[in-house]
């Protein structure tokens, strides 16, 4: 039986990692800000306010448009607050004009600056905050012990995911290196890369863009039994479309949402209430732990 699971928060907990970045960004920007904490504060605290007021309106962006919304992750979450702040520079929007001169003078966007605290996260030292969690470690030993194939599939490179799991005693390879190892990592994965042709489909109370055809030849090529990930848009929307379009191939699919404080509502909805034509079966998946039974029962 073979498992397709997302990583980074999936199988970490993003909290710290995120923590970290937003730290890092708070300090650039209280420099844009001519170290005027008041002013930061009120500017952060509108954009906060209006972003997840409307988070189906949000998110990070492929070819100019959603594919992940901005209320489903941490990281999209931060993203969609610099990329809002710029559409207000541009546009000369309340406290934001304060510091459009500053920003000018940086050379470059604020999503820049988000983008380089990111990138901070990837230079810290690897501790027993930024790698899989026990559960997770446990739950993936008992898993390979008991002959399931699992194949994580991220958009961030393999190498920098294999030493991860390296750190906390799991050996897995490059599915470059071993394309038919039992452990392996296929990275750089592009699951939020949309093609220029959008297709949307509903779930719930949002339309997710299911135009990911690097993504989808990675699902068809591992045919896996179950996928497991966090952020509903990016994993599970294509798999579900793909079991309503063929039934037959999918049929017995198993996709579970990773639950996060941060999974939003809508999400949980999609995943308890599946389209009726769809082949796949949804559900929450609370503790990685329960994963081996939840396989079980559902085979």
């Amino acid at each position: 039986m073979k498992i397709i699971t997302d990583f980074d928060g999936t199988l970490t907990n993003i909290q710290y990692e995120y923590d970290y970045q937003h730290n890092v960004l708070m300090k650039s920007l209280l420099e844009v800000c001519n170290n005027d904490q008041a002013l930061l504060d009120s500017i952060f605290e509108e954009v906060v306010e209006y972003v997840d007021a409307q988070g189906d309106q949000h998110g990070w962006q492929s070819h100019g448009r959603i594919t992940a919304f901005s209320d489903e992750d941490l990281f999209m979450r931060l993203s969609a607050y610099m990329a809002c702040l710029e559409g207000w520079l541009r546009h000369g929007h309340g406290r934001v004009i304060q510091i459009h001169d500053r920003v000018k003078a940086l050379g470059h966007s604020l999503s820049t600056l988000a983008d380089h605290a990111h990138q901070e996260i990837n230079l810290a030292p690897l501790c027993d905050f930024n790698t899989p969690e026990p559960e997770a470690v446990t739950a993936i030993r008992s898993l390979l012990a008991q002959d399931y194939e699992v194949v994580i599939v991220s958009n961030s490179p393999a190498s920098r995911i294999v030493k991860k799991l390296e750190y906390v005693g799991l050996k897995p390879v490059d599915h470059e290196a071993n394309p038919s190892a039992q452990f392996r990592v296929r990275g750089h994965a592009g699951k939020f890369v949309l093609d220029v042709t959008p297709e949307l489909v509903t779930f719930g109370s949002r339309q997710v863009d299911v135009a990911r055809s690097g993504y989808r030849a990675i699902i068809e090529q591992e045919r896996p039994h179950a996928i497991v990930g966090d952020v509903f848009s990016l994993d599970l929307a294509l798999p579900v479309h793909m079991s309503c379009q063929e039934p037959k191939v999918y049929d017995g699919l198993q996709l579970y949402l990773r639950m996060r404080s941060y999974t939003p509502q809508w999400a949980v909805d999609c995943a308890l209430n599946p389209p009726s034509e769809a082949a796949a079966t949804l559900g929450l998946l609370n503790h990685y732990t329960d994963l081996e039974s939840l396989l079980r029962r559902n085979r």
